[in-house]
């Protein structure tokens, strides 16, 4: 199941509950599409119920990520799954997009 919150006028959250394969794929796809046209210039999106992901999920999310910044747009991963989390991590797609719990540079140890 996919869900959108409107957060405020441009701001919107796209929650997504069920692995990211079979037909909750074309479901999060076109929740994806339908924020192109939308007037949200922060798209953010929480993952956090999402286990596992396929290919065409992941191929989804980053087309959707290049049109969102070329229609002017900030698409931000506010929650993972520790499973999702250590997929993508697998495909390096934290150097695509930043994703939550990861340890920013020099911010190890702070508030020593």
């Amino acid at each position: 199941m996919v869900l959108k919150k409107e957060l405020s006028h441009g701001d919107v959250e796209i929650e997504v509950r069920g692995n990211l394969i079979g037909s909750l794929v074309g479901e999060f796809r076109e929740a994806l599409n339908e924020e192109i046209g939308s007037p949200h210039t922060l798209i953010r999106l929480d993952l956090d119920k999402v286990r596992a992901i396929n290919s065409s999920a992941i191929g989804s999310l980053l087309f959707f990520r290049k049109r969102a910044q070329e229609a002017g747009k900030t698409v931000r991963l506010v929650r993972c799954s520790p499973e999702l989390r250590q997929t993508l991590l697998a495909i390096r797609f934290d150097k695509i997009m930043d994703m939550p719990g990861e340890e920013k540079p020099g911010t190890a140890g702070s508030g020593r």
